[in-house]
C-alpha cells in the first residue's frame, strides 16, 4: 500500500470513529486531553525508546461513559513519528478509583506495515492516569505505556 492511501484510510478510520460517537444520540460528549508519557518493554532484545511525548483526545458520552473514542500522535519506540485510532472500553469498575478494559484501533509508523492493527488492556487509576498493556508479538515484546488524562 502506498504511504498516500495508508494515510487516506487512517484520516477515514479516525473519521469514522469519531462520527459514530457523535451519533450515538447518547447525552452529553465528554472530551479529554492523553498526554503520552513513556513505555517499558519487558524482554527486549533490542533497545528502544522509552520516552514517548504525545497528545491526543478521548471523547465519551454521558450515557456510555465506560465507552471512547480516542486519537492522538506520539514519538514511537522505535524513533519515528506515530498517528493511532480507535475505541476504547473500561466495564469493570473495582472500587473508586480503578477501571480495567481493553482499547483497539489502528496505529502507524513502525517497520512491519504502515498501518497496522493495536490491542491493548488499560488500567485506568482515578480517572487521570492510564497505562497500556500491550502484549507480545513475534516482533515486539510485552509493552507497558503510560498516559495521563485531563
Amino acid at each position: 500500500m502506498k504511504a498516500s492511501t495508508g494515510r487516506a484510510l487512517f484520516v477515514l478510520v479516525i473519521m469514522a470513529t469519531g462520527l459514530s460517537m457523535q451519533h450515538a444520540d447518547a447525552g452529553e460528549l465528554d472530551l479529554r486531553w492523553t498526554f503520552s508519557l513513556g513505555s517499558k518493554h519487558i524482554g527486549a532484545e533490542v533497545d528502544y525508546n522509552e520516552f514517548n511525548p504525545g497528545v491526543g483526545f478521548e471523547a465519551r458520552t454521558s450515557e456510555y461513559p465506560e465507552l471512547y473514542a480516542m486519537g492522538g500522535v506520539y514519538y514511537n519506540s522505535v524513533e519515528a513519528p506515530s498517528m493511532y485510532g480507535g475505541m476504547g472500553w473500561t466495564p469493570i469498575v473495582m472500587g473508586k478509583h480503578l477501571k480495567l478494559g481493553i482499547e483497539a484501533g489502528l496505529v502507524t509508523g513502525y517497520e512491519t506495515a504502515f498501518i497496522q492493527p493495536l490491542v491493548a488492556g488499560t488500567v485506568r487509576v482515578a480517572d487521570h492516569a492510564k497505562v497500556l498493556v500491550i502484549p507480545p508479538t513475534p516482533v515486539s515484546p510485552l509493552t507497558f505505556g503510560f498516559q495521563v488524562v485531563f
